[in-house]
């Protein structure tokens, strides 16, 4: 049965200042506990409903030693923060990785200037999984990855993606001089489809939904790129999703490393 503190903590875990104090984070659904099993993350806590999960789910959860406590329908809708609860929950540590500059230097990687919503995160992250990005630098005013709606959005991609808060424009001013090329979206840059943009030790950055770039780190920047329309004239939308522009970004970066 669960106890009282346990349902005060997980419920406490919507915020991120209790987050961070306890070190924890969780995940609902099945789809994401079994991501965060297989996973290297260090593991504290499997909830599920009897009779409602895999056995594959808790012979993962087993095979890591994890602890593991059965609840009723009733429970599990106390202790879940969605709409409609999961029959399975889990709690985890929350890792705090090294970047890792080789990779940085050698590959391709994001770099988010103050996103605020939880949902592009989430996407981004997701994005990064599927187009082979190890690391996503962070503003130190980007949103927490470990917020409940980002965990949500990454599908399980938050497993095999690695997240880092830094100070973006140092940290940026660092790689710049080491060697790598700065590349920020502007309605005033040159059309990406006729540049050629080389993946290793490029950094694409992406803006605030609403403000942009910070002038900052706009000055920074190497190559300003512009999304074209179709067709060019035609009068369109004022811009573009964060996400989607990532999205096509991403895939204008990989499709240039495959062609050349």
């Amino acid at each position: 049965m669960l106890t009282k503190a346990e349902i005060a903590l997980i419920k406490s875990l919507d915020k991120k200042r209790e987050r961070q104090k306890n070190n924890l984070f969780f995940v609902e659904g099945e789809k994401l506990t079994i991501e965060l099993l297989e996973s290297r993350a260090k593991l504290k806590k499997l909830f599920y409903v009897n009779g409602a999960v895999s056995q594959e789910l808790l012979s993962l959860a087993r095979h890591k030693k994890v602890e593991i406590e059965s609840v009723s329908n009733s429970e599990m809708g106390r202790i879940s923060h969605l709409k409609t609860s999961t029959p399975v929950l889990l709690l985890a540590e929350i890792s705090n990785f090294k970047l890792d500059e080789k990779v940085v230097l050698n590959g391709l990687t994001i770099a988010l200037d103050g996103i605020q919503d939880p949902g592009n995160l989430g996407t981004i992250i997701r994005l990064a999984d599927w187009f082979g990005i190890k690391n996503i630098i962070c503003s130190l005013a980007t949103v927490d990855v470990y917020n409940p709606k980002v965990i949500q959005a990454t599908m399980g991609a938050i497993t095999r993606v690695k997240v880092h808060y830094v100070d973006l424009k140092d940290t940026l001013s660092y790689f710049k001089k080491k060697g790598s090329k700065l590349y920020i979206t502007a309605l005033d840059g040159e059309d990406m489809t006729s540049k050629k943009c080389e993946n290793e030790g490029a950094i694409i950055i992406m803006g605030n939904e609403g403000k942009g770039v910070s002038e900052d780190i706009n000055n920074l920047a190497d190559d300003r790129l512009f999304i074209p329309s179709f067709p060019k004239e035609r009068q369109t939308t004022e811009s573009l999703n964060v996400g989607v522009a990532t999205a096509i970004l991403c895939y204008h970066f990989r499709f240039n490393e495959v062609v050349k």
